[in-house]
């Protein structure tokens, strides 16, 4: 059992801090002895001893009585407490007063519990709560329990619930004595052994009246030896180092196809070492000026870096020139490979470097490092980004068990978000992370498809093709979703040997005369959006008389 002995304020990183020092007893603790201890008896009979104790209660009466009844015992005056079958006063029921003798009533059977349960803590199951059970042979219907905070072995909790069900049975016998005045001195409590009468009793109360003393006995119930018990098998958590945050932070484009209505930031994270579960996180969005709680981190983020990257390639066809060398953070993740309905579903989605990519195969080449292949690039509008990868580069796993979001204002774009994450192996320094918002999660897509088509007089007619970021699924016969207030594009020209204009147009199409574009030009094509607009469509026009 572990007792405050000393407590004083000493220096801290915190001031005023209070610290405590402790000393636990070299040996388990009898239950009356901590009664003592606490303050409660001056005195105690043998008991059970505890290996822990916890004092805990609305009053230290509540407690007391707890170690009694855990002891199996009584409180007689003193106070003390009293236990077992020890030294009693032997006394013959000599009937004074007239009031005969051999007077004896025994309680219904139903009084007993069918069943009494003890909880306790114990120590072969790494301190988890264990419950042993005593089952009765009565009538009675009802379940009894005791709830004692100690730390006892399976054996003993087991021993003293067989013993708080036998006394609940043996206590249904009573005895009344009538006695003279020398019984007196008999105060309620005592033991007492009745001629004539088998057993120890012990005084429950007594009365004087008529020149003669009545006393109130009840049965004590035989010690129970020792039993055997089993608290089942601890499952606990393997002692692992926990090892500090690797933290991720990233604009994230929609892959729910449910179109976003603010920026949007994706947080993933993870630990040096296996034993690492989460971290909190803070946000700033003004240079580290001022944070922000947003909750935890969401799960065991798969994390790793860049060893070799991946060339440039075509998004619109599977890339199976190239792969990509990753190094993972955790060597117990292992990573699968993906058929191609598995990959129209969502398969293997990662975040590589700023380019959302999926992979058909997963080949391990050692415990860390992993070759992806099969690649599928530039996925939901990260076109942009194919190519930019470099050695140390993120790789994250996306997965919405374990890669949280977070919402930003409106007015973030164009600006960097930092982020604080601390956990438990994080000491004195916590993981950072930034991002730099540049609409991919919230501004339309750039258009695609865009082609000049030169006429006779020398115009030319340009033609383009609208995305959305709510409709990635190719369906025949269905059209994208219109957009919220219609369609609307900015076109730029920016001529080589004149002045640049832009104009907005509500259709996929424009005619360009011949004298703004003759001595060649670079054309930009924007979609506008309630959020803003979306990086150009480009292409570039030659001079006159060339080929577009």
């Amino acid at each position: 059992m572990i007792r405050a002995t000393a407590a004083r304020c000493r220096p801290t990183s915190s001031p005023g801090s209070l610290s405590f020092e402790v000393e636990a007893d070299a040996a388990p603790v009898p239950a009356g002895d901590i009664a003592v201890a606490l303050g409660a008896l001056n005195r105690t009979d043998p008991s059970v001893a505890l290996a822990g104790f916890a004092a805990q209660g609305a009053s230290l009466a509540g407690v007391v009585e707890l170690l009694g009844q855990a002891a199996g015992g009584w409180f007689g005056e003193g106070p003390v407490l009293h236990c077992g079958t020890g030294e009693a006063i032997t006394i013959e029921d000599s009937g004074v007063g007239g009031h005969g003798r051999g007077n004896r009533s025994v309680a219904s059977a139903t009084r007993v519990p069918r069943t009494l349960s003890l909880s306790h803590y114990d120590p072969a199951r790494d301190w988890q709560i264990g419950v042993q059970r005593a089952g009765g042979t009565g009538p009675a219907s009802r379940d009894m329990r005791i709830e004692l905070p100690a730390a006892i072995d399976a054996g003993t909790a087991r021993t003293l619930a067989e013993a708080a069900l036998l006394r609940t049975d043996t206590e249904r016998t009573r005895r009344t004595v009538h006695l003279g005045w020398e019984a007196l001195a008999i105060p309620p409590g005592s033991r007492v052994r009745i001629a004539g009468t088998p057993g120890i009793w012990r005084v429950d109360g007594w009365k004087f009246e008529g020149m003669s003393v009545s006393l109130d006995c009840v049965a004590l119930a035989p010690e129970v030896a020792p039993l055997p018990g089993s608290g089942g098998r601890a499952l606990g958590a393997e002692d692992v180092a926990i090892g500090r945050t690797i933290l991720h932070a990233f604009e994230l484009p929609p892959i729910d196809d449910v179109p976003a209505t603010t920026p949007r930031i994706a947080i993933a994270a993870a630990g040096e070492a296996e034993g690492w579960r989460r971290a909190a996180v803070l946000l700033s969005i003004d240079g580290g000026t001022a944070w922000q709680e947003i909750g935890g981190t969401q799960g065991i983020a798969v994390l790793g870096r860049i060893l070799t990257p991946p060339g440039r390639a075509a998004p619109q066809i599977e890339d199976r020139r190239n792969h990509v060398v990753v190094e993972l953070a955790n060597p117990a993740i292992l990573l699968d490979h993906a058929d191609d309905m598995a990959l129209d579903a969502g398969a293997n989605l990662a975040m590589l470097g700023d380019e959302l990519i999926q992979f058909r195969r997963a080949e391990r080449l050692d415990a860390r490092q992993w070759r992806l292949s099969g690649l599928w690039r530039g996925r939901r509008g990260t076109e942009n980004a194919i190519g930019s990868q470099v050695e140390g580069d993120r790789l994250v796993l996306l997965d919405s068990r374990t890669v949280a979001t977070a919402d930003l204002p409106r007015g973030a774009i164009g600006t960097e978000v930092r982020l604080l994450a601390e956990g438990a192996g994080d000491i004195g320094e916590a993981a950072q992370a930034s991002a730099v918002i540049n609409g991919i999660s919230w501004l339309p897509l750039p258009p695609v498809h865009l082609v000049a088509h030169r006429l006779t007089d020398g115009a030319a007619r340009l033609t383009w093709v609208r995305r959305s970021r709510s409709d990635w699924e190719w369906e025949d016969g269905r059209d994208l979703a219109p957009e919220p207030g219609g369609e609307r594009y900015r076109v730029t020209l920016i001529p080589n040997d004149g002045i640049g204009w832009a104009v907005e147009t509500r259709a996929p199409e424009m005619t360009l005369g011949a004298a703004a574009i003759a001595g060649g030009a670079r054309i930009e094509v924007r979609q506008l959006g309630t959020a803003g607009a979306s990086p150009p469509a480009t292409l570039t026009l030659p001079d006159q008389g060339e080929p577009a």
